[in-house]
C-alpha cells in the first residue's frame, strides 16, 4: 500500500521515524503505513495485539485515530499508545491529552520571513532550502507501556 504525504515535512517525519526504528533494531514495512481509509484494519490490528503503538504524521490524524479507537472500545494507552506531531491547538478538545512533538512555529515563521527577505534582496539562488527547528517532546495521556501478551 502506498501513502501520499500532503506535505514534504510529513514525508521527512516518516523518513526520520523509519531511520530511528532501524537504529533501534526494528523494521518498518509498507503495510505498517496506514491511511485514513484503513481505520477498520487498524482497530482489528489493535484488538489482535498486532499493533501496540501508533505514530501519526500529524496531530490532526492522531486525533481522528484516537476518536475511532475510543468509539470501538479500545483502551488508550492500555491497549495501544497514540502519538502525534505538531501540538495542534484543536486537540485540546480531545477526551484525553495527546502525546506529541511541539514545534516552535514562531521560530519557523522567523526563518521563513528571513528567507523571503533574502529572496527579495536577491541573495538567494534558485533551488531548495531546508531548515530544521527545535521540537519538544510532550508525553501526555496517550502513551504507556506495551500491553502484556
Amino acid at each position: 500500500m502506498s501513502y501520499d504525504f500532503f506535505l514534504s515535512s510529513e514525508q521527512a517525519r516518516f523518513d526520520g521515524y523509519c531511520t530511528a526504528m532501524r537504529h533501534a533494531g526494528y523494521t518498518v514495512q509498507a503495510e505498517d503505513l496506514l491511511s485514513h481509509r484503513d481505520m477498520d484494519r487498524l482497530v482489528e490490528a489493535v484488538r489482535t495485539g498486532a499493533c501496540t503503538a501508533l505514530v501519526c504524521c500529524n496531530d490532526k490524524l492522531a486525533g481522528k485515530v484516537l476518536h475511532v479507537l475510543l468509539e470501538n472500545g479500545v483502551r488508550i494507552p492500555e491497549d495501544v499508545s497514540v502519538f502525534g506531531f505538531d501540538d495542534w491547538e484543536k486537540n485540546r478538545e480531545l477526551p484525553m491529552g495527546l502525546s506529541t512533538m511541539r514545534q516552535d512555529f514562531e521560530e519557523i515563521g522567523g526563518m521563513a520571513a528571513n528567507l523571503l527577505c533574502s529572496v527579495i534582496q536577491g541573495h538567494f539562488k534558485k533551488g531548495r532550502k531546508e531548515f530544521l527547528s527545535k521540537a519538544e517532546l510532550l508525553l501526555r495521556d496517550t502513551v504507556g507501556p506495551a500491553p502484556e501478551k
